[in-house]
């Protein structure tokens, strides 16, 4: 799908710069073969008029992902992919200017049974318990409360207005944190639609 990022599907980015931000929110698959092909994926990006800011989906290659050096940058954890293209770490919150964010990547691969382990899917697409548990502890050095949550799947009472009713420990952790923090816009990927759910809650898949 990167070619919803082209100049005619996204006129809009004319008018930007690297101050500005575009975030993708998730299965970007910068690191997904490990040769060339990522590197002219990251090079892509990189040479956009903006900065691009991601999010890990299920659809990554999460042993080089995660083989990238951390860094802090705007009050939570990176991986630097290139210049300009930053993965936001799981569990970590951003401050960009006056606008605060709280980030979870992750999410479970349906068609998992059709691919290969460590090949092409991948037992870290769902987060650790070290993760949420540093999510928990970065929200509430917030006071529990950010403008925006940025997720790749969602909590449960919005996937099953999806259609979704299967489970597993990250839409439990979205649905504890839907419950327990104070947020004003929630965006997600994932789920292959463009969806406002009470003007609060926005899943994300052409928009």
């Amino acid at each position: 799908d990167i070619g919803k990022l082209s100049l005619i599907s996204f006129p809009e980015q004319i008018r930007l710069s690297h101050e500005d931000y575009v975030i993708l929110l998730g299965d970007v698959a910068i690191t997904w073969t490990g040769d060339e092909n990522d590197i002219h994926t990251a090079n892509y990006h990189n040479n956009k008029p903006y900065t691009t800011l991601f999010l890990d989906g299920n659809h990554e290659n999460h042993a080089i992902l995660d083989a990238y050096p951390v860094e802090m940058w705007n009050g939570g954890k990176i991986h630097r992919i290139a210049p300009n293209v930053l993965h936001l770490m799981r569990g970590q919150t951003f401050r960009l200017g006056d606008v605060s964010f709280f980030v979870m990547g992750g999410a479970s691969s349906i068609d998992k049974k059709y691919r290969i382990e460590n090949v092409s899917w991948w037992s870290r697409e769902i987060p650790s318990d070290a993760e949420f548990e540093e999510g928990i502890a970065k929200l509430e050095k917030c006071g529990n409360k950010v403008d925006f949550i940025l997720t790749h799947d969602a909590p449960h009472p919005i996937r099953e207005r999806l259609g979704c009713y299967t489970r597993d420990p990250l839409t439990s952790f979205l649905t504890f944190i839907d419950s327990h923090i104070q947020f004003e816009k929630w965006y997600f990927g994932h789920h292959h639609v463009d969806a406002n759910f009470d003007d609060r809650y926005f899943a994300c898949y052409n928009t």
